[in-house]
């Protein structure tokens, strides 16, 4: 065998040898990654180390990515997830209640105010007037029988009802003397410990005096 022919084989049984040196050593990591899960691309790292000078035989390689890579985001959807969620936020339901009132509106809500002021003081001259027509005599055990029809009628119901003995009313006292007066006159008898003829439903002065001085004082 000649020189130049034992140094071919030589070469080549060496590069044959690191070949499978550099086969054995990427199996060995691949097995190794794959028991610790970290996963590492061998091959590319293996052939960085011979050739390092040549990225563009890479380019047809599939890229493996990270478990952990998936999961990060990158910094154009950082940059456009912030946006949306304050488009999201900028939609505000605008309530019912926030509509302006037109000035016909506001016209009607001041009469509506000025009718009601109106009607207080009216309510307040009727009961004045109220105060004004109740006796403060007795007028006589002959206004007060059984349906008898006169103003002494509706003031003994005023006077019931202003001291708390007005529920056997279904629509409030009127001129007519009926059961419901002498029910409601019986009861206020009755709480202040009268029995008898004194508590028989039909007023008389004592008992007209003491709802009077009721009224009186609450008016």
């Amino acid at each position: 065998m000649s020189r130049s022919k034992w140094l071919f084989y030589k070469g080549l049984f060496g590069l044959m040898g690191l070949a499978l040196i550099i086969f054995v050593s990427a199996l060995g990591l691949k097995v190794y990654n794959y028991f610790t899960g970290d996963n590492i691309d061998v091959v590319k790292e293996t052939k960085q180390f011979i050739n390092p000078q040549s990225p563009a035989s890479y380019k047809n390689e599939p890229k493996q990515q990270d478990e952990h890579s998936s999961q990060i985001e990158s910094p154009e959807q950082k940059s456009i997830s912030p946006s949306k969620e304050l488009k999201e936020n900028s939609v505000v339901k605008k309530p019912a209640s926030s509509r302006l009132n037109t000035p016909q509106q506001n016209t009607n809500e001041k009469e509506k105010n000025i009718e009601q002021k109106q009607t207080n003081q009216v309510d307040k001259s009727s009961d004045q007037e109220k105060v004004s027509t109740i006796s403060q005599k007795f007028p006589g055990r002959e206004y007060f029988k059984l349906n008898a029809k006169n103003e002494y009628v509706t003031q003994l119901g005023q006077l019931l009802v202003n001291a708390g003995y007005g529920k056997y009313y279904q629509e409030g006292p009127n001129s007519t003397f009926t059961q419901a007066d002498q029910k409601n006159c019986q009861s206020f008898q009755v709480a202040q410990g009268w029995v008898g003829k004194d508590a028989d439903g039909y007023p008389g002065p004592e008992t007209w005096n003491r709802l009077v001085k009721i009224w009186n004082q609450k008016h």
